[in-house]
């Protein structure tokens, strides 16, 4: 687990729910960076890579998860902001391609990307890489650039999905992303709805036919 405090300067200030999602284009560029290429973001805060398998569907196995978290004073205001990223280096042995609980992802780490025994990088290499581009991501990227880049990376844009918000289920065709980084989607009536990041178990869905026709 690798942290670092947040200090938003003015433009984020207006828009602090977009941390998670700066937080989220960051990880993207840092694992571009160390040549992991193709990994994608889950709405809200999952890094994924499609998992190949003989003769089915592909599967989608988690990397990683990001926790961004107030860090507030005696009075109740926020400070700062604290990002949590969790990324697997290696495999894991307790439960071998077994899925996350309450969830269709499988565990995946980067020795699975490279295909290699060893973890091909460390964690501290990891986590100076990882703040610079936070750092980038916050000095230099408007909210709106941060939402088109993991527009480009979202796990099942184009699909359709069922989830839980409050305790109730939809299911809707992922669009992309609203103005204020909620997940946009169509609904069977051809509607646009924003569902914000307190959505659960997003999973994608296979239809018999498009419920808008």
């Amino acid at each position: 687990m690798m942290s670092r405090s947040i200090l938003p300067d003015a433009k984020w200030s207006a828009a602090l729910p977009f941390l998670s999602l700066a937080v989220a284009d960051a990880c993207l560029r840092t694992f571009d960076e160390l040549g992991f290429h193709g990994i994608l973001w889950k709405y809200p805060n999952d890094l994924c890579a499609q998992i190949a398998c003989d003769g089915q569907e592909d599967r989608v196995g988690k990397i990683g998860g990001i926790l961004v978290e107030p860090v507030r004073n005696e009075q109740g205001r926020a400070m700062g902001w604290i990002a949590g990223v969790g990324v697997n280096l290696r495999p894991r042995k307790d439960v071998p391609g077994e899925p996350f609980s309450g969830s269709d992802l499988l565990p995946m780490s980067l020795c699975d990307i490279s295909r290699q025994s060893a973890s091909p990088c460390g964690p501290i290499l990891l986590g100076r890489i990882l703040t610079k581009h936070i750092g980038g991501v916050l000095s230099e990227t408007s909210p709106e650039g941060v939402r088109n880049d993991l527009e480009r990376r979202l796990l099942w844009k184009g699909r359709w999905v069922v989830f839980r918000q409050d305790g109730l289920p939809g299911i809707g065709k992922i669009v992309g992303l609203s103005p204020k980084g909620e997940l946009c989607l169509e609904d069977a009536e051809g509607v646009l709805r924003h569902v914000g990041p307190t959505a659960r178990t997003i999973r994608p869905v296979t239809l018999e036919r498009d419920p808008r026709e």
